[in-house]
């Protein structure tokens, strides 16, 4: 059953959620359960249980829950309706934000109960959520909620949060027929393959259509990587979301025939972000192919072989000076996702050497990443050239730099500039509807 293929329609879910005493599996208990179930892809019962859990319930759950002693005082106990619930769930595949909690917990709780553990297949929303959309910096369910505009009614009310999971798990069945998983396994968990910032395309030529549509909705900065046979990186380009720029890639394909095997595209929140994650694939180029990709990119950029060899030769007379000059000591971008930002220290130009931050929340994140950055200077080392002063130039057209000096290493600097950046993020305006929006 697990690697067969599936109707999508076919499939019953049963969403639960838990509200508890507290997280030990041996002596808290159960105040609330939620269920709702699933059929046809649509919702078709609700189910909420208060429960006495025959213990005091703690002050800060009660203060997380709404739930009070008083309320659970006439409630019937786990024993009087775990026969109901069990049978709600059937053989039901269940669903949680969190199974990893609310399926051990209720499965020690039917042990305690003398009964047989489950052994119904679960899916947990909130792992789908991290490896469908990796560069959220925040799963919950009330911010999964928001982003993708579900009713989730109050938080830690376990029939709220059930139904929130329920219409979560409805919008990512949505997105799974859209993308064609139709093997059992893919549903679960299909980490590496279905994110929703990339795509991925075979040598086909019923393909090239799906790309040019592809293409097409694309609103965002994105890369572009084509490889050749046997997986060898022949060209990577960076690219803005414009015909021509969408055009050039479909030439590229057309022109290669039959000698590549794979396009990747990977949409950005920024030009300077997708210029990072570029150059980490470039510098893996063969030489030949790296004269190419540098001469195309200067022409579609609207970049001179002149302006590149100056860049060159800053770089080689005084790096840390060519650098701070021309573009800046540390740039913040917006984000492919909304209330998120990136900053990265421009004497590393690296997409593993920068933060993703929200802001105020990681104000102190933001203020250790730049303390920590300032005394670094730019690599002299193991540093391709030729890219290195690309990116300086593509960087410095498309400014998107808010520009600090190594100043801020003083902490008396820090409300100034903590103002600087909170004055430049307040009039940073969303451009994107992700992951409501993707690949």
């Amino acid at each position: 059953m697990k690697n067969s293929t599936i109707e999508l329609n076919s499939l019953e879910f049963c969403v639960f959620d838990l509200e508890t005493t507290g997280g030990n599996h041996q002596k808290d208990g159960i105040i609330e359960i939620g269920l709702v179930i699933i059929k046809n892809r649509k919702i078709e019962t609700k189910k909420n249980y208060l429960i006495n859990p025959e213990q005091r319930i703690p002050e800060f759950i009660q203060k997380l829950t709404s739930i009070s002693d008083k309320d659970v005082e006439s409630a019937p106990k786990i024993n009087d309706v775990i026969d109901e619930i069990l049978e709600l769930m059937g053989d039901r595949i269940l669903v949680a934000h969190n199974t990893s909690f609310d399926v051990p917990f209720f499965n020690s709780v039917l042990t305690r109960l003398g009964k047989k553990e489950l052994s119904n297949k679960s899916i947990c929303t909130n792992l789908m959520t991290k490896y469908l959309i990796p560069n959220l910096l925040s799963t919950n369910l009330t911010y999964m909620s928001k982003v993708f505009n579900l009713d989730h009614g109050k938080a830690h009310r376990a029939l709220d949060d059930a139904h929130a999971s329920a219409q979560l798990l409805l919008k990512y069945l949505e997105i799974f027929e859209k993308k064609n998983i139709d093997k059992l396994n893919h549903l679960y968990y299909p980490r590496n393959k279905y994110e929703l910032d990339r795509a991925n395309f075979k040598s086909d030529s019923n393909n090239l259509s799906e790309i040019k549509n592809t293409l097409s909705e694309i609103n965002s900065p994105f890369v572009c990587s084509i490889k050749g046979e046997k997986g060898v990186l022949r060209y990577v380009f960076p690219l803005l979301p414009q015909p021509e720029q969408k055009d050039f890639i479909l030439n590229i394909l057309n022109e290669m025939s039959n000698e590549w095997s794979t396009l990747s595209i990977q949409i950005y929140g920024s030009i300077s972000e997708a210029f990072l994650n570029f150059y980490k694939y470039a510098t893996k180029l063969k030489f030949e192919d790296k004269k190419y990709v540098i001469s195309n990119i200067l022409q579609i950029h609207g970049l001179t072989e002149h302006q590149h060899e100056e860049a060159i030769k800053g770089l080689k007379k005084s790096p840390d000076q060519y650098i701070r000059e021309t573009i800046g000591s540390f740039i913040i971008t917006g984000h492919l996702v909304n209330e998120q930002f990136m900053i990265f220290s421009t004497q590393q130009l690296s997409a593993k050497n920068s933060l993703v931050f929200k802001f105020p929340a990681h104000q102190k994140k933001l203020q250790q990443f730049i303390t920590s950055r300032s005394h670094k200077k730019a690599t002299k080392r193991n540093i391709d050239l030729n890219f290195h002063s690309l990116i300086i130039l593509l960087l410095q057209k498309y400014d998107e730099r808010i520009v600090f000096t190594n100043e801020v290493q003083n902490k008396r600097k820090f409300p100034e500039l903590i103002n600087i950046i909170e004055t430049s993020l307040s009039k940073h305006k969303y451009p994107y509807n992700y992951p409501q929006s993707y690949i």
